[in-house]
């Protein structure tokens, strides 16, 4: 993916040398920060998983949306709600509370993973989601968006993938399940678009549609309203204790000047220390797809902690690497460099 974005916001700059890029595809920290090394492109990364666990926590606090305020950073799919008020009381200790309540419910746990669709997220106390709570109750900080991806974080926690008694990826969480509801939903949609007949007028609200609510923060930047959303932006001092420049999930304000972040509150080192880590393993990603660069693809699996072995790392990377290949040239020539480059060597010392 990185490879075409980059391409794709080459060309629209030659276009359109101010424009304002908005993406929703994932990994989205690390296409976001690629596309801006590679060309300077003013890259904006809009996911749901905030407003959506924002609506969960509400929920399950009895709280309404209007009513409800709070603090949400970090990276994405791993954004921490420091600060959650309800009337503009804390109410951060009434959700440490209800954590107690829901983790000692072992009914509860053992139906974690049951639902699999992301949008169900968004109902009031949808999802046990008790790795989340769990950690809610060690930082005193609630994770977002759920258990299905804040657990991609933290592998070394579930080793082999085992989760409450089920497999990460397979009968939890599942990976088919959930590349069968994307196609379920294209499919549905692409037959609306084509439809002779013309769409209900409530279409757009029936449907919970426009989740990463582009079209509000292009009003709101139009209309220069400064309106506050969740966006993935370099970090220039919003997250003052986390590495520079590297893309951060966080609060920013949509106004004529487009979309800035706002400064918060360092955050607690425990947390600090989570994303840290992995922020340098998507650093480490960005350069190896910049650069074709195999070893540095296998550094970010070993970063990443989900391989027991620098071996297993190296075989994952030239299995992958054989599967996508034509995605990646960019390997292929590097590949082919160091086999020219070893020929050479060759010849110069006659052996």
């Amino acid at each position: 993916m990185i490879p075409a974005m980059v391409d794709i916001a080459k060309d629209v700059l030659d276009l359109a040398p101010r424009a304002l890029f908005f993406n929703y595809g994932n990994p989205m920290g690390t296409v976001c920060r690629a596309v801006r090394k590679a060309t300077g492109a003013n890259m904006v990364g809009l996911c749901h998983g905030v407003m959506y666990a924002a609506g969960r926590l509400a929920g399950v606090l009895g709280a309404v949306t209007k009513c409800f305020s709070y603090t949400a950073m970090g990276m994405n799919h791993c954004t921490w709600f420091t600060d959650v008020r309800v009337d503009g009381r804390d109410a951060m200790p009434d959700l440490i509370k209800i954590a107690d309540k829901r983790l000692g419910n072992t009914v509860l746990t053992g139906k974690a993973g049951a639902k699999f669709k992301e949008d169900e997220s968004a109902e009031a106390g949808a999802g046990p989601d008790p790795f989340c709570w769990r950690l809610l109750k060690l930082f005193g900080a609630f994770p977002a968006p759920n258990d299905n991806h804040v657990t991609e974080f933290f592998p070394a926690l579930f080793p082999n993938g085992s989760y409450y008694g089920k497999k990460l990826g397979m009968d939890v969480f599942s990976f088919e399940k959930t590349i069968a509801y994307g196609d379920k939903i294209y499919d549905e949609t692409r037959a609306d678009a084509l439809a002779d007949k013309p769409l209900d007028k409530n279409y757009f609200e029936l449907i919970r549609g426009e989740h990463e609510q582009v079209f509000d923060i292009i009003d709101s930047i139009r209309s220069e309203a400064g309106r506050v959303y969740s966006a993935n932006l370099p970090n220039c001092g919003q997250i003052p204790n986390l590495p520079r420049d590297v893309v951060v999930e966080a609060p920013a304000v949509a106004d004529g000047a487009g979309l800035r972040p706002i400064i918060q509150k360092p955050l607690p080192a425990g947390i600090a220390g989570t994303l840290a880590s992995r922020l340098m393993w998507q650093e480490t990603i960005v350069e190896a797809a910049l650069e074709g660069s195999r070893s540095k693809f296998i550094q970010a699996l070993v970063l990443d902690g989900a391989v027991n072995s620098v071996e297993m790392a190296a075989s994952l990377a030239d299995e992958l690497l054989a599967a996508h290949a034509r995605f990646l040239p960019q390997f292929a020539l590097t590949k082919n460099r160091g086999v020219m480059k070893n020929a050479v060597k060759e010849i110069d010392t006659g052996h």
